[in-house]
């Protein structure tokens, strides 16, 4: 088993190899690093390599070689696989990632150089050349290809793409006569169902999908390689799935079960048989107050008459249609990612029981609604995603599901140019907003450790068009000393490589200084976290329970006075 050892949520850590039989590490260390076993191998790791553990250097992510490592063999010995500076052929930029994905059950291995761009472009080889020393890279799709995922099934491959649908579709290709012009469509979504680009995975028969309402609710099926059919997998269960494969070597796949209110469990399923089993990730649980747990499901008007998704959970014995109820909405927005599928966390209890509504916004940005949705929030249209998120909170106020004395907003990393913007833009529809780790300077982000592979997805200041953008993005630049601004929880881990605390933290100082109301504006550092909170179990209770008591304190519960 591969390790990755870092320090104080760093990410920048060693990889280590754990032996599995005895619980004892080898010997091997390849430091501030990540990777992984490559498919069928336990002999060889795959990994690429940082400058160092520092993730302040603004150099540190740039130029990274793709490396193999022998197991037993010096580091110092470890082959270069693809690297900007062995492959000038390739036109590798210093912030694209060269990776290569290997397979078990196919010749080929295919080469990415990946930015936070969902379509790279990518390259393939024969797995014989992968020690030979020069491995010839011939090109496999472009970035105008659209090319989201790919999956591999020996001399055939499967691309998840963007190119002439953007509800995706999954095409068939072969690696002996490539033409992705006029490769075979296997499934697409439609007006109705999109296919989901995060939710896709392989068995040794079987490739099996997800279709989508919003990311709200989900259909699953499965497309049998032998025989190109497609048929649906249906199973007595209620709520949505997401499915995770087990290994290629058989037919077995893991469904998660989940909802707002469907506490995550897990079933593992035979697409070969079409079995439904408890399996060994399977719980019982018994959370407290479930049946009175409700949530809705709707979509409200934006500014430009766009229809926005919007979730809303709460306790149904509490509710009181007066403008009463505290809120807490959240969202994201960015990297046509939806990060607020339905799921249950047990900690939002602790809310919900309170009488609080949970909403969530499924602005523009993300990719709820499919690869235009992603781009009506990219760049120069950014403002759609600030401009959904307030949409979303009128609705729900004029609608008495809250006030804006009632009603907190939190979002974290790339989030936080949502937040930062909602707040700067319309002070007067919130009273609490927790930017996590935030994104809440966009013209400095590019000049971060982590910002030249953002430039793809946020834009760069050295293009005229595109520094408008970010100025108009950056939260820190529309404070304006007197306005009356919500109460603040900022918080930020000193060893996030993601979005530097210095970020955050400019934020808060000029909040702090030009703030007109009389509004708490905290600014919490943690010296022992990075991108994603405490390291520990115990360090992420701690975090959620600040947020919830802020929260709580600030909108008047009394018990939080």
């Amino acid at each position: 088993m591969e390790l990755n050892l870092s320090e104080a949520g760093s990410e920048l850590g060693d990889i280590r190899i754990l032996n599995v039989a005895t619980g004892e590490f080898l010997p091997d260390v390849i430091p501030h690093s990540v990777g992984g076993f490559p498919e069928g191998s336990n002999s060889e790791i795959f990994y690429i390599e940082k400058k160092s553990y520092d993730t302040h250097d603004p150099e540190n992510s740039l130029n990274t070689p793709y490396k193999l490592h022998l197991i037993g063999t010096p580091v110092e010995k470890d082959i270069v696989i693809a690297s900007s500076k062995n492959n000038p052929e390739l036109n590798i930029s210093p912030q694209e990632v060269p990776w290569v994905s290997v397979f078990k059950n196919s010749p080929y291995m295919i080469l990415g150089l990946y930015t936070v761009e969902n379509n790279p472009p990518l390259f393939y080889a024969s797995k014989s050349e992968l020690k030979s020393g020069k491995i010839n890279w011939k090109s496999l799709a472009t970035k105008e290809d659209e090319i989201r995922q790919f999956y591999v099934h020996g001399k055939d491959i499967y691309f998840l793409t963007s190119k002439g649908n953007p509800k995706f579709k999954v095409i068939k290709a072969s690696f002996e006569n490539l033409d992705l012009k006029n490769a075979e469509t296997i499934t697409e979504g439609n007006d109705e169902w999109q296919l989901s680009p995060d939710y896709i995975v392989q068995t040794k028969d079987y490739l099996i999908f997800n279709k989508t309402k919003n990311e709200l609710v989900t259909k699953t099926y499965q497309y049998n390689y032998k025989t190109g059919k497609t048929s649906d997998i249906n199973v007595p269960l209620e709520g949505n799935f997401l499915v995770w494969d087990m290994s290629k070597e058989d037919n077995e796949i893991v469904l998660a079960n989940l909802g707002w209110t469907t506490p995550y469990n897990f079933y593992s399923y035979d697409a070969a048989s079409q079995k439904l089993s408890d399996g060994f990730f399977h719980m019982e649980l018994n959370y407290p107050n479930l049946a009175n747990l409700v949530y809705e499901e709707i979509e409200i008007p934006s500014w430009d008459g766009t229809f926005v998704p919007l979730s809303i959970v709460y306790d149904k014995s509490k509710l009181k249609k007066d403008g009463s109820n505290i809120t807490f909405m959240e969202g994201y927005g960015s990297y046509g990612m939806s990060a607020y599928m339905p799921s249950f966390s047990p900690s939002s209890l602790a809310l919900l029981n309170r009488g609080v509504i949970l909403a969530y916004a499924h602005v523009r940005g993300g990719g709820e609604k499919g690869n235009e949705w992603y781009l009506g929030g990219k760049k120069t249209t950014k403002p759609n995603t600030w401009k959904d998120f307030n949409a979303c909170a009128e609705w729900l106020i004029k609608n008495k599901y809250s006030s804006a004395d009632k009603f907190g907003i939190s979002g974290a990393s790339a989030g936080g140019i949502l937040i930062g913007r909602a707040i700067t833009e319309r002070p007067d529809l919130y009273k609490v907003a927790i930017p996590k780790v935030g994104c809440l300077n966009a013209l400095r982000m590019e000049f971060s450790p982590n910002g030249p592979g953002n430039i793809p997805e946020f834009g760069t200041v050295s293009i005229a068009e595109e520094f408008n953008a970010l100025l108009e993005m950056d939260a820190l630049q529309h404070i304006e000393k007197g306005v009356k601004y919500p109460a603040q929880l900022i918080t930020t881990g000193f060893n996030d490589p993601r979005v530097e605390s210095y970020i955050p933290a400019k934020f808060a100082a000029r909040m702090q200084n030009e703030n007109g109301s009389q509004n708490p504006v905290f600014l919490h550092v943690d010296y022992n976290a990075g991108h994603f909170g405490g390291s520990t179990i115990d360090e992420k209770f701690e975090q959620k329970a600040k947020e919830y008591a802020f929260l709580l304190w600030q909108c008047g519960n009394e018990e939080f006075q």
